[in-house]
């Protein structure tokens, strides 16, 4: 099968040299693969040389018996999940990112809370949680219209952003994967520049069937996607970085929805407090 590119970003780390310094690199939470240009993702499905036999239906015209509504290649499932999330009118998730560092002298584990409002055109409200040393940090990245905010709980003097992706950063793969898909104007996301697509079966993510899809990053690290059947909502993202002899993995999980009301409340920059 012909490889395709989906070009939404791609981030490149620093180089390593020896154990130590690649411990210290994969835990600072800026690095991920350096930004690349966005493209349009394409799909193909597979043609075929089938003979027409005597009596059966012309081309174009499938036999009942043989149609589907399912995509054929992987490209075909990443194209409609694309699609989806491109033209819904409004999307907002939950979920969690798992982050593992493995190595033979020292390793890191860190689990993030998030939840995503959004409202077409682009109103926008991400935030997430996490415990550092005994203590809850959270981080708000908000948008409406041109004006963009990044809000830390323990970093009060932090300066509003210029744009969306300035106010995502590098450290929130959470967040720049879905927001790639839903905002034209944010081009870069690790899952987006990916290429060598392939079904690698059916699995099921928190009760729904999903296809998962085995890729690569442009800078050959391997990638899974679980994508809903149904909906063709992506469920969870899998990224695997290798530095010698320490490994890097970190495993997204949303409960996303799209085309549900949000109340205005809920894209707020400071929401009110819940009674």
């Amino acid at each position: 099968m012909e490889t395709s590119r989906f070009n939404f970003a791609a981030r490149s780390g620093m180089p390593f040299r020896g154990l130590a310094i690649a411990i210290a690199t994969l835990l600072w939470p800026g690095c991920q693969e350096s930004p690349a240009t966005n493209g349009t993702p394409a799909g193909a499905a597979h043609a075929t040389n089938e003979t027409v036999a005597p009596g059966a239906a012309p081309a174009g015209d499938i036999p009942p018996a043989r149609q589907s509504s399912e995509p054929q290649t992987a490209d075909d499932v990443l194209k409609k999940m694309f699609e989806v999330y491109r033209e819904c009118r409004s999307y907002r998730d939950t979920g969690v990112m798992k982050s593992a560092i493995r190595a033979p002298v020292a390793g890191n584990e860190k689990t993030e809370d998030f939840t995503t409002c959004f409202k077409r055109p682009d109103r926008y409200r991400f935030t997430k949680s996490w415990m550092l040393d005994g203590k809850e940090e959270e981080q708000v990245i908000w948008r409406s219209g041109a004006e963009f905010q990044i809000r830390w709980n323990t970093r009060p003097n932090l300066k509003p952003a210029d744009s969306l992706e300035t106010a995502i950063g590098l450290g929130h793969p959470q967040s720049e994967i879905t927001a790639a898909m839903l905002m034209a104007d944010v081009k870069h996301s690790l899952a987006g520049d990916t290429v060598g697509h392939k079904l690698a079966g059916d699995d099921a993510i928190d009760g729904h069937a999903c296809w998962q899809i085995d890729a690569l990053t442009t800078k050959q690290q391997p990638v899974k996607f679980w994508i809903d059947k149904h909906s063709f909502l992506l469920r969870q993202f899998r990224h695997s970085r290798k530095a010698g002899e320490v490994l890097d993995e970190r495993t997204i999980t949303w409960q996303p929805e799209i085309n549900v009301e949000i109340p205005d409340s809920a894209l707020q920059l400071d929401p009110p407090a819940a009674k």
